[in-house]
């Protein structure tokens, strides 16, 4: 497995240290990760609650988000291999460099992608609605900082053959690479609209660091009840879940941060550079 420098804490550490899991009700839940000897104590406990104050994911309440004349994102993406690795807490996609998303005008502004994964069911909710599943395309700029893109995805007939063909071509075991038919270009499975909610916050997987800068997309993509189905079947497989089959953090308190969406005509049509 390829392990990147500004995932260390995420994709790597989790695979050396695979008794975490995401089930509340578990010794080695979410509950419980702060007291873990690999984590970070900023996940927090049953018993401290959230040590870190600005924890990922949320619940998102419309009513109290505040409207903004933000830069729009600029996705620049490009074809890559379609590698799916199952690291034993997600199903990721590792993408090759060259690939990056600009979110201002400044140089630290420009993020690398790194890797895409999923969580099922969704992790962020929109005024205490759980989509299906939640997509995150994970970046960092030159000075390690991390931004991570969150698409929501919803259940439907309809849904994007290329999430099935992914989620087919995951190796059943934790730590297993395969390689799929045909390259991916995750511009393509981006909602059409851009317009989104953004805040700052945390990785959803121990350790929980902080400083996290989330783009949320507001509109939701379908995939298949059939890749649902299988994406749910391989996690209830990852080693020390015990047959639980959903992989998402609870939602955790906003406190005092304040969310920020762009204006209804921001990000209504395609703005990227491929």
């Amino acid at each position: 497995m390829k392990c990147y420098a500004f995932v260390v804490i995420t994709a790597c550490a989790s695979i050396a240290s695979a008794q975490y899991n995401h089930d509340p009700s578990s010794q080695f839940g979410p509950n419980h990760w702060g007291t873990l000897s690999f984590s970070n104590a900023t996940c927090g406990d049953s018993v401290l609650g959230p040590v870190g104050l600005k924890q990922s994911p949320i619940n998102i309440v419309t009513s109290g988000v505040q409207s903004a004349s933000l830069i729009p994102l600029a996705f620049r993406y490009k074809p890559t291999k379609e590698v799916v690795e199952n690291t034993g807490h997600y199903i990721e996609v590792v993408y090759d460099s060259g690939s990056t998303l600009v979110v201002g005008p400044n140089p630290t502004d420009s993020y690398s992608l790194s890797q895409f994964h999923f969580h099922a069911p969704a992790e962020h909710t929109i005024d205490g609605f759980q989509f299906d599943a939640e997509m995150h395309l994970v970046h960092t700029n030159a000075l390690g900082d991390t931004a991570v893109v969150a698409v929501l995805l919803l259940s439907s007939p309809t849904g994007l053959d290329k999430f099935t063909e992914i989620i087919n071509t995951a190796p059943d075991m934790a730590n297993g690479e395969a390689e799929g038919p045909t390259p991916v270009n995750v511009l393509n499975l981006l909602p059409k609209a851009k317009g989104f909610y953004t805040y700052s916050g945390s990785l959803t997987t121990p350790s929980c660091a902080e400083g996290v800068h989330f783009f949320i997309m507001k509109n939701p993509v379908p995939i298949t009840p059939a890749a649902l189905s299988k994406l749910h079947s391989l996690i209830s497989d990852f080693p020390n879940y015990a047959h639980y089959p959903n992989n998402n953090r609870p939602v955790l308190p906003l406190g005092s941060r304040t969310v920020l969406k762009t204006i209804d005509s921001q990000g209504s049509g395609d703005n990227d550079d491929q």
